[in-house]
């Protein structure tokens, strides 16, 4: 296992309206066309509905949320999201340094459990093709109830085969896309459909594989792992663990046959 440097970050979290939503997007993709390893950005289209759990900025509103994370000086990340910047004013801004024990408030996830479904997909390129079809599902005048629809940039450091042998994939992925719905049965049905539908619209700009981290519980080993790396986290599995012992709630990487029965 390799472990990266561990240097201090410069976390941003943007909240803009939905009008700006196609210009974020288009913003996102100009600032990681040449982005260094050292900078990550995501762009996200949340759809809260109007309850007292959500706060009152996103309550029951669609609001489009920039995620920037830079590993470098707070000037060098200025420049970098310039063209995010552009887009027009913000409803928050919390563009600032932050230390690691802060920095899942960047995307300022919500901490308690709720019922959703998710459905994912990794894409060779941010087209704006691609951006349309997204908004056309699941954008603000859709009305789809995904909760959360995030598009984010991999590349970078991702896209390297590692010095060690390893069996972690998305080497030829640019972006991943990725949604939720969060509610009662109804809703995250229907939101899931959504989420299908758009997925399909995308097939042209996939890479046929899903992300180990970003798997539904609909996904299956095949659907992550090429044939020959899964083949040999099987024969693995025989190896170390022939009973099973140890399989992930979807994906499960069920032992080779026992070439000695």
């Amino acid at each position: 296992m390799q472990s990266g440097p561990v240097i201090p970050s410069a976390g941003s979290a943007k909240f803009a309206e939905s009008k700006n939503v196609a210009f974020v997007a288009g913003g996102a993709g100009a600032v990681v066309e040449n982005a260094p390893d050292e900078l990550t950005v995501s762009v996200a289209l949340l759809n809260f509905p109007p309850i007292p759990e959500v706060p009152e900025l996103l309550r029951g509103r669609f609001t489009v949320h920039v995620r920037v994370a830079y590993l470098g000086s707070d000037t060098e990340a200025e420049e970098l999201i310039a063209p995010l910047r552009a887009v027009g004013a913000p409803l928050a801004d919390t563009v600032g340094r932050r230390g690691y024990d802060t920095f899942a408030e960047v995307h300022q996830d919500p901490t308690d459990p709720a019922p959703y479904e998710d459905r994912s997909v990794l894409l060779t390129e941010l087209t704006p093709e691609v951006v349309a079809a997204v908004l056309e599902r699941v954008g603000p005048t859709s009305g789809s109830v995904v909760t959360v629809l995030e598009i984010r940039h991999l590349a970078g450091a991702l896209s390297r085969e590692a010095r060690l042998a390893s069996a972690a994939g998305a080497r030829d992925a640019a972006f991943i896309v990725w949604g939720a719905t969060v509610g009662p049965p109804e809703v995250v049905d229907a939101g899931t459909e959504d989420m299908n539908t758009l997925l399909k619209d995308l097939t042209s700009w996939s890479t046929g594989r899903l992300y180990q981290n970003f798997t539904s519980r609909a996904a299956v080993a095949s659907d992550v792992f090429a044939p020959d790396v899964l083949a040999r986290l099987r024969r693995i599995k025989q190896q170390y663990d022939p009973q099973n012992v140890f399989r992930a709630h979807n994906h499960n990487i069920a032992p080779a046959p026992d070439p000695a029965a």
